[in-house]
């Protein structure tokens, strides 16, 4: 199916190099989209955003997507889209499905946080290859998954730019939050989830606002025009759109493609999707930069903007009951070594929620 939709001007395509296939030589930006909340939009951000990049000219090939860490397995809108335009996609490396916490927890999972970790790593590098742009989804809000050392803002440094042969120091991928409608809800919420992803080092561009009414107090005009004052004044941060809750998503009768383009269409209109690319090449740019320094430079400065792998884990590094008793560097700090420090034997999946279920879990 052709993409075609009336957007606003400031979607107007003028960078003439979009349409191009990715290459070696042109790095792919990479964009992490996470939220103050489960259910906020996340997903359908992403697919907004892709189906925004295709009606700019991007082809599929050049495009990518992959949410790193799910709690659900079940086939999303957003991956539907993908299937049906061509848009390469991979399975989440990292699943958190039933008794997984405790069981990790408890040293009974076969994998450490470095680990799984280490495996987003790789798995995006992978999918980032020959690609323009990478959409990378986040599971929850940002703290999801830090008792096990793999929140949010742990996934948005394994799937950032690295910048050693070895992969190993990274910075990590810029974010982007959709927030809740509303004024100071929203703003403090967006300051609240923005500060914890900058605490482990992980730069936040700005935010879009999604599922505002459109009549009332808190319309979408009059919460867009409050909101917008705020970020004239933040400086590295914008609000790049208000998008309008799509009534179409919730109608069981609408198919999958009908429900995809009813939101990609009102999302064009309200989002600044070219002030959202050029956020994030810059941030592209910044990170190329920074690699070339690493490659020059044998000293150990970096640490205000990079992070090494393995020490995104560090608190569970240090305790016992995730697996390890030591984490070992090289000199240069590239390379690691994960001993295990648990006396049981791992438990497969499937032993964890058998176990979990007959227990009464719901969730991991």
């Amino acid at each position: 199916t052709t993409m075609s939709a009336t957007s606003t001007d400031s979607n107007k395509n003028s960078d003439d190099d979009n349409n191009a296939e990715g290459d070696q030589e042109t790095p792919c930006i990479r964009l992490f989209i996470s939220g103050d909340r489960s259910q906020v939009g996340k997903s359908s951000v992403c697919m907004g955003l892709l189906g925004s990049f295709l009606h700019l000219g991007y082809k599929p090939q050049s495009l990518a997507y992959i949410k790193p860490a799910t709690q659900c397995e079940a086939t999303q809108l957003v991956t539907t889209f993908c299937d049906q335009h061509a848009i390469e996609y991979l399975p989440s490396p990292i699943v958190y499905y039933q008794g997984f916490t405790r069981e990790f927890l408890a040293g009974r999972v076969s994998e450490t946080s470095s680990q799984m970790l280490q495996r987003v790593s790789e798995t995006v590098d992978t999918l980032a290859r020959k690609k323009r742009i990478l959409i990378i989804d986040g599971v929850g809000y940002p703290a999801v998954g830090s008792i096990c050392g793999t929140s949010n803002a742990h996934i948005a440094m394994a799937c950032g730019y690295p910048t050693t042969v070895a992969s190993i120091i990274r910075i990590a991928a810029p974010v982007l939050l959709v927030g809740k409608s509303g004024v100071g809800d929203a703003v403090d919420s967006f300051n609240l989830n923005a500060t914890y992803f900058e605490f482990h080092n992980v730069q936040v561009i700005g935010a879009i606002f999604n599922r505002l009414s459109l009549e009332g107090f808190y319309s979408l005009e009059n919460c867009k025009s409050t909101v917008e004052k705020y970020f004239q004044q933040e400086e590295g941060k914008q609000a790049f759109g208000f998008v309008p809750e799509v009534l179409h998503l919730s109608e069981d009768s609408t198919t999958a493609l009908e429900k995809a383009n009813a939101f990609i269409f009102t999302f064009m209109k309200h989002v600044n999707v070219l002030k959202i690319i050029s956020a994030a090449k810059k941030c592209q740019r910044d990170a190329a930069s920074f690699a070339a320094s690493c490659s020059t430079c044998t000293c150990s400065s970096s640490k205000n903007n990079a992070v090494l792998l393995s020490e995104k884990s560090e608190l569970h590094t240090q305790r016992n009951f995730c697996q390890r008793d030591t984490v070992q560097f090289d000199g240069n700090n590239t390379s690691t070594t994960v001993k295990s420090g648990s006396s049981r034997d791992p438990l497969t999946r499937e032993q964890i929620e058998a176990a979990a279920r007959a227990a009464g879990a719901k969730a991991g």
